[in-house]
């Protein structure tokens, strides 16, 4: 028998099992996309990551797919419009690879985050980031974080010499700058996603 063709995904969650706020249980996370009819669902670390695959017969059309998680994770959970991104395998993959700062001298990987938005912004709002925490790519790595914006706008990779816990460009600071609910995640992490979801 053919199995059906699939589409392999990763939902970002924004906040959960963070200091004892927005509890959530990873196994319960699983069941629930398994309930959705989604396929070799996986979930990493508690701060709220599932790889899974869609398949291209699912009643739900991939543009509607990121309202429908949301809407039934708050139903299980108890929330209200929790945050969460969703990224397909080719995307994880331009975002692994296309990382401006993993060839700069000086730069440690695990300084790197690469913040996730629910939506593209527009070209026009990277102006509405404060002054001091803009910097040109170019210039040689100071102890200043610095930010670089994809291609497509909907991500943000992040240079934090100091650590993510000091930075100014967290992730309330992005989402009162541009309106736009925003998740953030390590370099480690993303790279083991990626890895998940080749298999």
């Amino acid at each position: 028998m053919l199995s059906l063709p699939s589409i392999v995904l990763v939902c970002l969650l924004r906040g959960v099992n963070i200091g004892g706020s927005k509890p959530m249980k990873m196994a319960t996370l699983s069941q629930l996309f398994t309930k959705l009819g989604f396929l070799n669902v996986k979930t990493y670390i508690q701060s709220g990551n599932v790889v899974f695959s869609r398949p291209e017969s699912h009643a739900i059309p991939m543009s509607d797919l990121m309202k429908h998680i949301q809407e039934n994770i708050d139903d299980e959970f108890g929330y209200s419009n929790l945050p969460l991104s969703i990224r397909t395998f080719e995307e994880i993959q331009s975002i692994v690879t296309g990382n401006p700062y993993l060839n700069r001298k000086g730069v440690d990987p695990k300084r790197l985050h690469v913040t996730f938005l629910a939506s593209p912004m527009a070209s026009s709002t990277i102006e509405a980031f404060p002054s001091e925490l803009k910097a040109d790519l170019d210039e040689l790595i100071t102890l200043k974080d610095t930010y670089s914006v994809t291609t497509s706008r909907r991500e943000v990779y992040l240079h934090t010499p100091n650590g993510y816990a000091r930075t100014k460009v967290e992730n309330n600071a992005i989402e009162k700058a541009l309106g736009i609910a925003a998740t953030t995640r390590n370099w480690n992490t993303c790279n083991k996603l990626y890895e998940m979801m080749k298999l």
